[in-house]
């Protein structure tokens, strides 16, 4: 199966000289552990007990937290029964589909180190144990698909079940982005990825009442509650720059700087999808964090639209140096956090000492 994670493992072998995809990795991993530090989010021991009380059979009503149950089944698939073992896993796959990402991607050459100071590091970061990274990793996939105009039906298919199955809400804004900026390519194939993301509902359906889901707590019913609803737009609104900001980050002063010079493009497609993913990002709640991943598409048509100006650019690394006090202004429940709104909890340094202690 192209999606699987043994297939990453095959590709990371025929890739390991690639310095530039290395180097893109490792960047990221030092932002996401050093400057922006790794925390779980903070129902993350819910999680690792639903796959407790499904391997042993518990018959529990679930709310809201596993609807989105990629990483659940991968614990389910694993049989772990050790919160540590878990949680390892956990950060180890997100690493990996992180480097996978940057495989994918690799067509933006030198310039794919400005992917690094974008705000889907700082989620991904943030919200350990959530789907958000297998999100960012398949709509990589696509968007590499569309770029060398080489799709299989039944890639396209599976692909865009994924997608749905991992987030059905974020995965509909998700698809809907990458079809407008890949247009011309992706237009023949609306047919099939439409297929793919139903049978990837009826997937997540299907396993949602394997686990007794308790539907009324879902993503979907709070997005049908009007006065939620308008007063998600209201608040999206008011917050327009810091939502911005938390998505484009540091990447904004390139822009600017472009702009300034008179090179800077954009066309329609880009406008459009910028204004989905708002919208989408508003409308499903999580406001910088699903926004983070909805413009991800956008930010890489930015950076190819623009590669011959940015490649002429010099000391690109430099701009880590923003990273440590560029105002991250992440929007969540309306309230903006320069810093993990989990950082108390758990995090990947207390599960490494709590590791320690608990074996030695």
């Amino acid at each position: 199966m192209v999606l699987s994670i043994n297939n990453l493992f095959r590709k990371i072998g025929d890739s390991i000289n690639n310095k530039n995809i290395l180097f893109c990795f490792f960047v990221s991993q030092f932002l996401a552990l050093i400057i922006y530090q790794n925390s779980y989010v903070a129902n993350f021991g819910d999680h690792y007990h639903l796959i407790l009380d499904i391997y042993r059979g518990n018959n529990v009503v679930y709310g809201g937290h596993p609807e989105s149950p990629t990483f659940t089944i991968i614990g389910l698939l694993f049989s772990f029964k050790n919160f540590y073992i878990y949680s390892l896993l956990v950060y180890f796959i997100s690493s990996l589909l992180m480097y996978g990402t940057f495989r994918n991607l690799s067509f933006l050459k030198e310039n794919l180190i400005f992917l690094n100071f974008t705000g889907w590091i700082i989620t991904i970061s943030w919200w350990m144990g959530y789907v958000d990274i297998f999100l960012i990793y398949f709509s990589s996939y696509l968007i590499k698909l569309a770029y060398n105009k080489q799709a299989k039906n039944l890639t396209l298919f599976l692909l865009s079940g994924m997608i749905i199955f991992t987030h059905s809400g974020l995965g509909i804004f998700l698809l809907i982005t990458i079809h407008i900026l890949n247009f011309v390519f992706l237009i023949n194939k609306v047919k099939v990825t439409l297929l793919g993301s139903i049978f990837g509902y009826l997937l997540n359906q299907f396993y949602l009442q394997l686990i007794k889901y308790d539907f009324s707590e879902s993503r979907l019913s709070s997005a049908l509650d009007k006065e939620i609803l308008f007063e998600n737009i209201v608040n999206g609104v008011k917050n327009v720059l810091s939502i911005f900001n938390s998505s484009i980050f540091i990447f904004s002063l390139l822009i600017i700087y472009l702009a300034f010079k008179g090179t800077f493009k954009i066309n329609k497609n880009i406008i459009l999808a910028l204004i989905i993913a708002f919208l989408g990002s508003v409308i499903l709640y999580d406001t910088s964090r699903y926004f983070s991943i909805l413009s991800f598409p956008v930010v890489v048509s930015l950076i190819d639209l623009n590669s011959s100006q940015l490649s002429l650019l010099k000391y690109k690394v430099h701009l880590l140096i923003f990273t440590s006090f560029w105002p991250k202004t992440h929007i969540w429940e309306n309230r903006s956090y320069q810093d993990s709104p989990f950082s108390d909890q758990v995090t990947i340094y207390k599960i490494f000492k709590d590791l320690i202690t608990y074996f030695f």
